[in-house]
């Protein structure tokens, strides 16, 4: 059915984090929820489907580790360590690439 362009939600980028798995980066896609501006709610995380051709997503359960800090320095895989958690606030650890 025909409609208006502008009667459809625009699309949304894709919103990705970066956590450590097994000592290396991973980049992960996210969904979110309500933003106030300066915060934003991350909801689900993609994790790798259990058939070929399926999407699956897992709430967010606070056990991610996620990587904070400059980013650009990052790739798939890249091996990284983490920093002393003892030094850092909200369960996030820096990790040092």
């Amino acid at each position: 059915m025909p409609a208006q362009e502008k009667t459809l939600p625009e699309k949304v980028p894709k919103i990705f984090f970066w956590s450590c798995e097994n000592g290396h980066a991973v980049r992960t896609e996210v969904q979110v929820g309500v933003s106030d501006g300066q915060w934003i709610e991350v909801t689900n995380r993609q994790v790798r489907p259990k058939s070929p051709g399926e999407e699956s997503w897992a709430p967010i359960d606070g056990s991610e580790q996620v990587i904070l800090g400059d980013l650009s320095v990052l790739s798939e895989g890249a091996p990284v360590r983490l920093a002393d958690s003892a030094t850092t606030k909200g369960g996030n650890a820096p990790v040092q690439p």
